[in-house]
């Protein structure tokens, strides 16, 4: 009997699992959000190279930008919710109080979770146009890492940024080499000094760690890539042209970059009578 009431419980809850799953519901999200309280956003950026993953976390203050727009998300996304009881893992996360919502890069999914009216913890999952939530991710202008632009407003030419990558070039993040990106501007060609430490840092990191420089590099705005490619163009110190080719071109980030780089490469090998193999 004890076996038969415990086959006939499971048996149930799949039944009613079943059931929960395959029915859409409409949640009116403003009903769970704060409109008064800011987000916390963050982001988790796994690097591919290495598999280590660096967490960034932003607050997204009241009436800002990305907080205006995820709250004209969650108004104009009020049906189509499933009852889910699975587990997800996701790049991204926004939090604010017991209301969480979950979601991927460029991904045709995503999922809430918040405490209702009757105190029980609640999860949906709702399929939406892929890539809708991506904003959340958007780079400033300047190719600042701040998804508001609001706080750590890059500094041009600030040889500190320039300091930090060369003194953490074997543990280097997202954020170093995107605080370096940000500050390289055309502004700074009368200072020689920062010029040509920048020069040579810039060489010293896609030596050390190609796949992550292209992952800030493609966040950043089209103008600023072909600065920085102006910069690569003229190097400052004698670098290995085959092996930083090699690792380029092995490379799995978008095709264009890579081929303006590789090209680059090319060019300042045969100024110095060099060939690079294919």
């Amino acid at each position: 009997k004890t076996l038969m009431k415990t086959k006939t419980k499971y048996l149930i809850i799949i039944i009613l699992t079943f059931i929960f799953t395959g029915c859409s519901t409409d949640i009116n999200l403003k009903d769970y959000i704060d409109k008064s309280a800011p987000f916390q956003l963050n982001i988790n950026q796994t690097d591919t190279e290495t598999g280590l993953t660096t967490k960034r976390t932003f607050e997204l203050p009241v009436n800002s930008e990305k907080w205006i727009k995820l709250i004209d998300w969650t108004e104009n996304n009020k049906n189509g919710w499933q009852f889910s009881l699975a587990s997800y893992i996701a790049d991204i996360s926004i939090i604010q109080g017991d209301f969480k919502l979950l979601y991927s890069e460029n991904s045709s999914e995503v999922v809430i979770s918040f405490i209702d009216k009757q105190g029980k913890s609640r999860q949906f999952v709702k399929t939406i146009s892929k890539g809708d939530l991506d904003f959340l991710t958007n780079i400033t202008d300047d190719g600042q890492a701040n998804p508001d632009g609001i706080k750590n407003k890059c500094e041009k030419c600030n040889i500190q940024a320039v300091y930090k990558v060369s003194e953490n070039i074997e543990n280097l993040t997202f954020d170093m080499i995107n605080d370096f990106i940000c500050t390289i501007d055309k502004s700074c060609s009368n200072n020689a000094e920062f010029s040509e430490w920048s020069n040579e840092t810039l060489f010293k990191i896609i030596q050390k760690n190609p796949a992550l420089y292209f992952k800030v590099l493609k966040k950043v705005k089209r103008e600023k890539q072909r600065y920085i490619l102006s910069e690569f163009e003229n190097p400052v110190i004698e670098i290995d042209y085959q092996r930083m080719y090699d690792n380029i071109e092995k490379l799995n980030v978008e095709q264009e970059l890579k081929t303006e780089y590789l090209n680059a490469l090319e060019i300042i090998a045969k100024k110095y009578n060099k060939e690079i193999e294919k």
